[in-house]
């Protein structure tokens, strides 16, 4: 057995030991170094052309066939040289001992050993849910595993400490980067026991992330460990069918996608440069759901731009769905290699520097732009999904790279939009722009559109640029991606980019101007480049195109037929006939009645035509129609809780819900505080009460070491886990209900604490007489896929649902399934969410959307949240008052707004908010913020990793840290604002985060 021992060195008897124990490790080296030590290097040569085989154990049921014999000498004719294979450790261990025993290691071996016949190298790799048991387990297994093949060569067995603790969900180690390594080093300290020399495999978080290697802490004097990192980019690619990949992304080898795997490529190479350290791919490929030309492209990709950076490869896999394509099952045993696997994995790789992408994210000037969102860094951004176009109807057009040194040119890919060049030419100079010198090396009077892969080219400039003259379709030019390729081998000049300014470089602030603020007028700093807000247009809705009305009465008799005379009574049952008339293309209005209406988690019908076709939903009288998320308790079903002397304390009721303790959506025990992980809201006379934690649970700090394994935590459903490192809970008992102040409530949902809801009602009160709501509802409506959809006039409140997750109302998708915006045309106006526990309105993959007179109130957690959201007016909105239950939460805010170009903000009022008062929060850009007031928050305005911001016409008061914050973003103009009263940091700050 593994033991870990703690020395005395005060001892005598530890002195000996320690002497006993270095020489046993003496013996132990010296019988390796006989086998013949391997540098770092070429161990990754030796793993290199490998394959991960996935099989079945034995006797272990599994969806993957067993290994035989022949297996071996497929894979050595293929041209693999080792193979990777994941240790079932969990399936074969006896829980109380983790011994592996016979049946492991008996199949195990048989692998071994045929491998080893044909020189194979076996990487044995933990399997995922090993992640799940105590470090002292983890070790345990990687010692016996070490000890049982102590004697075998470095070049026969190789260690792959765990795959992917992602994978299993239970798994503590999934996101936590500190407490993955304690589990490794604690299992290379067991291996290193037996085997000094072993060579180690190691991977990161997020799936074995190239980017996270760095997060890796490694023994440094222990130089046989190397790096793994997983290639499978773009993930809507090779996971196809599986996984959440949906359909497919084709992948035809355009620019814009090979360089998301060169990105990773490169993290792992400054990686292995920082550390000296080898890197290896041990997972990428691509399922067999692509089609098998892309499959082969993208393999041979991936694995030439390794071997030009120098990273070894592992395919991944012999057997199963995900063979890749690699195989044809032409055999009644076995697969047999496809012809396609010479291609892609064995054939030779081009020199290096001749297909890289140097225009990647170089400087871009274009003659024109047909809008703000279609500019000429889209040429260059790596994005599929961005596009540069200019003006329409105008021949004469060009976009120019400044690459920053001379280069000797020799390719360039065009990938066309629809609106392509007839004619046009590819030009080099040393001087560039418009009055530059510009030599041809490329010209065509017969383009045609789709992708135009031009090689052989032999020109040399620090410039270069695609000339248009003639268009080939009745618009402008449109162009998804324009990348250059050079012998990068010789380059004949050195960098000679400007350096950035100092003072910018530091704060991490490019491209800003301040102007008017406190004072009147307007100077401009920096280079602020002007936005265009004439693209924002908002929702267009041709309500005069109705044919069919509904309507909705509560106090209506049951079985209406939806008429004026026969009103629904609810409108779950507008819903349901609404679905019929939109199927049938019948633009629908359902107009609802006066009242209070006790429904949630309605849906809207979307699909097929019913997805575009207009509905319209709106209150008869603005304001006068309240969807609820709480339930209505008679005073008379409470029963009172009584004191000694026969007084009324409190009352009780029933509670059938068990809600539990919500982490929130990043599932990181944040915030810290119990009562801010609760759903539930009651209110007397419309009045919100205090909840109180009858229910105590005990919170434990993070602390420098993960907890142990036996650590108790309270198996009730819904209790944060420690996860990251941000503390835990533990149940220590219920307080009692008479110690509710008045104004407040409690929930004992607990089996033993009787399942029930405690409420003192505030003083004053007339209980019999009172109006009791407690909030059971988890959303109010949704709106997954509609289009062409409006909302007016309605109230929304009362929702118990939980922090972070969904929202009380939602426009659009939670997760892209696939990334595109399927809901267009939003219009929302006059309506209200108030005293909702989520974020109250939450709109994400949408396009064309308009807020007018909307107002988010007293939300517990946030206010309103976008993402993923084009063209958007909102016009006299307000979110105040907002994350009171999680105070200044860094997911919350009166308004948080992340990846949404083309917005315009106009007489938004945030007051009161204990988070960001208008929060724009990564990849926001072309944003227009007019006749803001924003008081009272914690910060008033954010703006954080986006680009093009003007905000003018403003007020800033009282926020407590700062006016404004501007957090790696650029391209800001600020003018004639005004602010005052700001005791934190400053009125502006400047971050680089």
């Amino acid at each position: 057995m593994y033991i870990k021992i703690n020395f005395n060195l005060k001892s005598k008897h530890a002195v000996c030991l320690i002497l006993i124990m270095a020489s046993i490790l003496l013996i132990a080296s010296n019988t390796l170094s006989q086998m013949g030590d391997l540098d770092p290097w070429e161990m990754k040569d030796k793993i290199t052309k490998g394959i991960g085989v996935l099989v079945s154990y034995g006797t272990v049921s599994s969806q993957f066939p067993a290994w035989i014999e022949r297996d071996a000498e497929v894979i050595s004719d293929a041209g693999f040289q080792s193979i990777r294979i994941p240790l079932k450790v969990v399936e074969f261990s006896n829980n109380f001992t983790q011994d592996l025993g016979e049946d492991f290691f008996g199949y195990l071996d048989e692998i071994v050993e045929d491998c080893r016949a044909k020189n194979i190298a076996v990487a044995m790799v933990m399997e995922s849910g090993a992640g799940n048991t105590t470090k002292e387990k983890f070790a345990e297994y990687w010692w016996q595993i070490a000890s049982h093949y102590k004697e075998y060569s470095q070049s026969a067995i190789v260690f792959d400490l765990l795959n992917e603790p992602e994978l299993d969900k239970n798994s503590p180690l999934g996101k936590n980067p500190d407490l993955l390594n304690e589990y490794m080093n604690e299992a290379i300290t067991a291996i290193r026991m037996v085997s000094p020399k072993r060579y180690l495999l190691a991977g990161s978080i997020d799936y074995n992330a190239a980017e996270k290697l760095k997060l890796l802490d490694l023994p440094k004097d222990d130089i046989y460990i190397l790096g793994s990192i997983h290639i499978y980019r773009p993930f809507s690619f090779t996971h196809a069918g599986y996984g959440g990949g949906g359909k497919g992304w084709p992948w035809d080898g355009c620019a814009n996608l090979k360089n998301r795997i060169d990105i990773a490529l490169n993290d792992a190479k400054r990686w292995s440069d920082d550390t000296g350290r080898p890197v290896i791919i041990t997972e990428f490929g691509a399922t067999d759901k692509c089609n098998q030309d892309d499959r082969i492209d993208w393999t041979y990709y991936v694995r030439s731009r390794a071997e030009l950076k120098n990273i070894g490869w592992v395919v991944f896999s012999y057997t199963g769905p995900y063979a890749w394509g690699l195989f044809d099952v032409k055999d009644a045993q076995r697969p047999i290699a496809h012809p396609g696997v010479v291609n892609c994995l064995f054939n030779p790789v081009p020199p290096p520097g001749l297909s890289e992408n140097i225009a990647l994210k170089k400087k871009v000037t274009v003659s024109s732009k047909e809008h703000s969102e279609k500019i000429g860094s889209n040429l260059n951004d790596g994005d599929i999904y961005t596009r540069w176009a200019s003006e329409g109807q105008v021949d004469i057009q060009w976009v120019e790279y400044d690459l920053g040194e001379t280069y000797k040119i020799t390719g360039v890919n065009i990938e066309w939009e629809s609106a392509d060049a007839k004619s046009y030419q590819i030009q080099v100079s040393d001087n560039g722009g418009p009055d530059g010198d510009w030599s041809d090396i490329y010209s065509t009077t017969e383009g045609d559109g789709g992708r135009d892969s031009i090689t052989g080219l032999s020109g040399k400039g620090r410039y270069i640029r695609l000339f248009m003259t003639e268009r080939g379709t009745d618009w402008g030019y449109s162009v998804w991606e324009f990348a250059v390729f050079a012998d990068t081998t010789t380059p004949d000049a050195k960098n000679t980019v400007e350096k950035q300014d100092i003072a910018t470089k530091k704060s991490g602030v490019s491209r800003i101007a301040i102007s008017g603020d406190l004072i009147s007028g307007l100077t401009t700093h920096g280079d602020f480049l002007p936005v265009d807000f004439s693209v924002v247009t908002g929702a267009q809705i041709d309500e005069s195109v109705v044919e069919v009305i509904l309507y909705v009465d509560v106090m209506a008799k049951p079985g209406g037929n939806g008429s004026q005379e026969e009103p629904f009574q609810t409108i779950t049952q507008a819903l349901e006939a609404v679905t019929a008339f939109l199927k049938q293309e019948k633009p629908t209005r359902v107009v609802i009645q006066p009242g209070t209406y006790r429904e949630g988690e309605l849906n809207i019908p979307a699909q097929g035509k019913a997805s575009y076709t207009l509905l319209i939903i709106e209150a008869a009288k603005p304001g006068s129609v309240v969807i609820s998320g709480s339930d209505a308790y008679a005073s008379d079903t409470w029963k009172p809780v009584m004191d000694e002397m026969d007084n009324i304390i409190c009352y009780e009721h029933p509670w059938p819900y068990d809600f539990g303790f919500n982490p929130g959506g990043w599932k990181q025990n944040n915030p810290k505080y119990p009562y801010e992980h609760r759903s539930e809201l009651a209110f007397v006379n419309g009045k919100p009460l205090r909840q109180i934690m009858l229910e105590v649970y005990e919170y434990k700090p993070p602390e420098s070491k993960p907890f142990p394994e036996d650590t108790i935590i309270d198996p009730y459903p819904g209790v944060p886990q420690d996860i990251n490192k941000h503390g835990i809970y533990t149940y220590v008992g219920m307080t009692d209900p008479e110690k509710l102040p008045p104004g407040s409530f409690g929930i004992a949902e607990r089996d033993e604490n009787g399942n029930r809801i405690y409420l003192r009602p505030p003083e004053g009160i007339q209980w019999n007489k009172a109006k009791i709501e407690v909030s059971v509802r988890r959303y109010l409506l949704w709106s997954k896929y509609k289009s062409n959809l409006v909302l007016r006039g309605l109230i929304f409140q009362h929702c118990a649902g939980p922090i972070e997750s969904y929202g009380t109302v939602m426009i659009g998708r939670w997760w892209p399934e696939p990334e595109e915006l399927t809901n267009r045309n939003i219009l929302i106006e006059d309506c209200t969410f108030r005293y909702n526990n989520n974020n109250q309105l939450s709109i994400r993959y949408s396009q064309d959307v308009m807020l007018r007179r909307c107002r988010a109130l007293y939300g517990a957690y946030g206010g309103i949240t976008m993402d993923t959201v084009q063209n958007v007016l909102w016009e006299d909105t307000e979110s105040s008052f907002n994350n009171w239950r999680v105070s200044g939460g860094w997911a919350s805010g009166g308004i948080k707004i992340h990846n949404t170009l083309d917005m315009i903000t106009r007489g938004h009022r945030a007051i009161g908010n204990d988070g960001v008062g208008l929060w724009y929060d990564i990849s926001c850009g072309n944003v227009l913020v007019d006749s803001l007031i924003a008081i009272g928050n914690r910060i008033g305005l954010d703006w954080e990793i986006s680009r093009g911001l003007h905000v003018r016409n403003s007020l800033f008061s009282a926020n407590l840290q700062a006016s404004v914050a501007i957090v790696s973003g650029s391209q800001v103009l600020m003018e004639n604002n005004l602010m005052y009263g700001s005791p934190g940091l400053a009125h502006l700050i400047l971050i680089k985060s």
